[in-house]
């Protein structure tokens, strides 16, 4: 017989579902592989007694584990428990959205920045500046570079923007920069033979290098469900004793605080209404 309730009330715990269109990878077991590809990665309902356990085990002072993936220590089954016999209410709104054959209801999306890169992530700038230049050739090729490129045009090309070499070679007589493609070609600088030969460049070939530090855009975004609600555990006076914290995460990023812990007397049924007995709600994975 539990002697409390232990209320908690979480916000914002960011849900990514699984979309069969997105090109993201993931880690796994055995390397790399598309988010899509993953078999088993996702639970088909929002919140399950899983990851309200892993919340309670790091409210406890213990060790959360994993659900898509394997380590070496249990769960403490005691904890597991609690949360199975507790009761969950998720108030976030949701809306009918109308398929081709029913109607399904499902969590308001909203957009969230990602501090992870999209899977197609190289920078595609329109311009390119010298000192990346420096950085793609290293400086011994670099100073090279410019001297031939200089001997070639008549002036000192580093004096004036890169970009006024786009497509140089045709511009000029047949011929008069043969020295300076045929180090290029040598040194495998194809991205700059490119860029002098061609109207229009793709300058991401010389700025997804590594040697110029793989311009990447750092960010992405994604649709997500932020959801909220309250989490009402039966619990012992022992296991209240075992409280280390009054907050934790649940989902990705999602706060999750004690708000108070109930004497059971002075709980009702109809402190129950709208919530889901959690050991009910299904663990399948998708």
């Amino acid at each position: 017989m539990s002697d409390k309730i232990l209320h908690i009330r979480f916000s914002n715990a960011k849900l990514f579902v699984k979309d069969p269109r997105t090109k993201d990878f993931v880690a796994t077991i055995g390397g790399y592989k598309k988010r899509v590809d993953r078999v088993n990665g996702n639970f088909i309902e929002p919140i399950t007694t899983h990851q309200i356990s892993n919340m309670l085990h790091v409210l406890m002072g213990e060790r959360p584990v994993p659900s898509f993936r394997k380590v070496l220590y249990p769960r403490v089954e005691n904890i597991f428990n609690i949360a199975s016999n507790g009761y969950l209410k998720i108030d976030t709104p949701t809306e009918i959205v109308k398929r081709k054959d029913n109607e399904v209801t499902q969590f308001l999306k909203e957009v969230t920045i990602l501090n992870k890169s999209a899977w197609n992530s190289w920078a595609k700038p329109n311009t390119i500046q010298w000192f990346k230049i420096e950085k793609y050739f290293g400086k011994e090729l670099f100073d090279i570079f410019v001297f031939k490129m200089s001997r070639a045009i008549g002036y000192k090309v580093n004096s004036k923007s890169f970009m006024n070499l786009l497509n140089i070679v045709n511009r000029f007589e047949n011929g008069l920069f043969d020295d300076v493609l045929k180090f290029l070609g040598e040194n495998k600088k194809t991205p700059i033979i490119n860029f002098l030969t061609k109207n229009i460049a793709d300058i991401s070939e010389i700025t997804k290098n590594y040697k110029t530090l793989g311009e990447t855009i750092v960010k992405g975004i994604d649709n997500v469900n932020f959801l909220s609600g309250d989490i009402y555990l039966p619990i012992k006076n022992e296991d209240i004793l075992k409280l280390k914290t009054n907050s934790a995460t649940i989902l990705d990023g999602g706060l999750a605080s004690i708000v108070e812990i109930i004497d059971i007397d002075n709980f009702y049924l109809s402190d129950l209404v709208g919530c889901s007995k959690i050991g009910d709600i299904s663990g399948e994975k998708y």
